[in-house]
């Protein structure tokens, strides 16, 4: 009897001691903050804002990104485009110098007719010039010679500015050169004297 007494108090403290444990768990759960619903609100709020302005951050990266490659791209094109175009002229071009030498000879032939005197000698060189020429325009180079025609400083030289009251002002009135363009570019002026009509205001 004695013994079953004395383990009856053995498990005593044992109790007492996983009451005072689980106790002390409560308070402190107890103490912790609690959060309130509108706090709680609160943060979803400030979380999905700040997920917003994520999100927006980055479809404008991505759209500066695709803008970026558009403009690549467009540079790139551009280029090629350009590429092509100085290939292009380079080719139809590239008899520009050898045709430049050729006008010497064009100058030639008419010092030739202004300075002959025989007429069979004149028809021979007019018809040695009109077969040069001939020749020259089959591959696109054109003769320039504007006699009466309206001065036009980007294809003509005036060499002399002649007061004239019987052609209207600007007028040329002699070619002492002719001038040559290579398809729509210019070898050389023409040297022209212009008309200066002093009863008609400059246009």
């Amino acid at each position: 009897m004695t013994q079953k007494h004395n383990t009856d108090k053995s498990t005593k403290p044992e109790t007492s001691s996983t009451y005072s444990t689980a106790q002390q768990q409560m308070d402190k759960q107890s103490d912790q903050p609690k959060v309130s619903t509108n706090e709680l609100k609160e943060q979803i709020q400030k979380l999905k804002k700040e997920h917003q302005a994520i999100s927006e951050e980055l479809k404008a990266q991505k759209k500066e990104h695709q803008e970026s490659q558009l403009r690549m791209l467009a540079d790139w094109k551009n280029l090629q485009e350009r590429a092509e175009r100085e290939k292009v002229q380079s080719r139809q071009y590239a008899i520009s110098d050898f045709a430049k030498s050729l006008l010497d000879v064009v100058d030639a032939i008419d010092q030739g007719l202004l300075a002959c005197t025989d007429d069979h000698q004149k028809e021979g060189l007019a018809l040695i010039r009109k077969t040069f020429l001939s020749a020259l325009e089959k591959n696109h180079i054109e003769v320039l010679s504007p006699l009466h025609e309206t001065y036009d400083p980007h294809h003509h030289e005036a060499m002399l500015m002649q007061p004239n009251t019987e052609h209207p002002h600007n007028e040329i009135i002699q070619v002492i050169q002719t001038g040559f363009k290579l398809k729509d570019r210019l070898l050389r002026p023409a040297r022209v004297v212009v008309s200066q009509n002093p009863t008609e205001k400059p246009s």
